[in-house]
């Protein structure tokens, strides 16, 4: 399994001033004390088997709550078990009449199992050099399945590498298929982030277009035909051959929060510890000025080490204990959108005094 909670050995039972529970969780699982903290070590030791094989009699047992298949679905994504969260899908629409909000689609389902899941991840940086090696490394298949969920950085000479390509496959009668277009989006829609090239404006209005925000695409294209002096390619807005496979409006973002919203952290898919010590280094700053929390966008997040995470919050808590520093029984960072077992994980890095989580889907249904 890909670890992104592994820190190198058991955790085993943590020291008492780390297990208790933050606030809410488990009103959002509505699990036991004892269930959910078994999960959340679980997770934090990287073991999403052993944590689905805790969630699973719950699933079997045709549980309402909508919470635990939310979370059952991010176990499962994050151990990489295909037919399994196949069967997941099949389970909640058996259940709830509906199709679930993780499910394949439709038009998924009429494609042939193994067509339907040859996804292609996309590398989490992208260069001139590795772009030219990845698109040569295409099958040679009508219909091209993408995960973008890795993806945290495209060069302008990448973007234009992976355009030509994008634009011969829908030109040449191929359709493209899309998920993790949210990480994508925002990858090049992030705070500060300059598009310099007609190729970079190309790719975002391709993915626009597939997560159908026809109004951001409509400016978008406004703004390259003014700088450009050019209409955008027509391959762009090609909506039969170019789709999200995730449910329509599910790759939307949020609004913007006013004011706040300039201030937004978007945490990247993979967090490393240089990422935690620049939100530190954020939060120093903001306490200075007195614009605690810290607004975070959260719903990229699929791996943050354990070990990161503890260090983290031992940090926090030093700052909040010395005299010398303003951010005692502050929140701190306000997380949109954080996936389920990012919540259940944080209490037990001593953060949870620290975190505020909001606009979380499964908790309102």
């Amino acid at each position: 399994m890909d670890g992104f909670a592994t820190i190198g050995g058991a955790l085993g039972a943590p020291p008492p001033y780390l297990t208790a529970l933050a606030e809410g969780v488990e009103a959002i699982v509505r699990l036991s004390a004892t269930e959910t903290e078994a999960i959340a070590l679980d997770i934090a030791n990287g073991d999403t088997a052993s944590a689905w094989a805790l969630l699973k009699p719950r699933i079997s047992a045709k549980t309402e709550n909508h919470a635990l298949w939310q979370l059952a679905y991010e176990l499962l994504t994050l151990d990489g078990s295909a037919e399994a969260l196949e069967q997941l899908s099949e389970q909640y629409a058996a259940i709830f009449g509906k199709l679930a909000p993780f499910a394949l689609t439709q038009s998924d389902k009429a494609q042939p199992h193994g067509e339907r899941r040859r996804w292609i991840r996309w590398p989490s940086e992208l260069t001139a050099q590795n772009a030219r090696d990845f698109v040569t490394h295409w099958p040679n298949n009508p219909s091209l399945h993408f995960d973008l969920a890795d993806v945290r950085a495209i060069a302008p000479e990448a973007a234009a590498e992976l355009t030509r390509a994008l634009a011969e496959k829908l030109r040449a009668g191929g359709h493209l298929r899309w998920r993790g277009l949210e990480n994508g989006i925002l990858v090049l829609h992030a705070p500060n982030t300059l598009l310099s090239s007609a190729e970079e404006i190309q790719l975002l209005l391709l993915w626009l277009s597939a997560a159908k925000r026809e109004e951001e695409a409509e400016a978008l294209a406004l703004e390259y035909a003014l700088r450009f002096d050019s209409t955008p390619p027509d391959w762009c807005f090609n909506h039969d051959a170019n789709q999200s496979a995730e449910e329509p409006g599910t790759t939307k973002l949020a609004p913007e929060r006013d004011a706040a919203a300039d201030n937004l952290l978007v945490l990247p898919a993979q967090m490393t510890e240089h990422h935690a010590i620049a939100i530190l280094k954020r939060i120093q700053s903001a306490a200075s000025t007195g614009t605690l929390p810290i607004p975070c966008e959260a719903r990229r997040l699929q791996r943050w080490p354990f070990r990161s995470l503890v260090r983290l919050g031992h940090f926090i808590r030093r700052q909040a204990t010395s005299p010398l520093q303003p951010t005692a029984q502050s929140v701190l960072l306000q997380l949109h959108h954080a996936p389920l077992w990012f919540q259940l994980v944080v209490p037990l890095a001593g953060l949870a005094p620290f975190l505020q989580f909001a606009d979380n889907n499964a908790s309102s249904q």
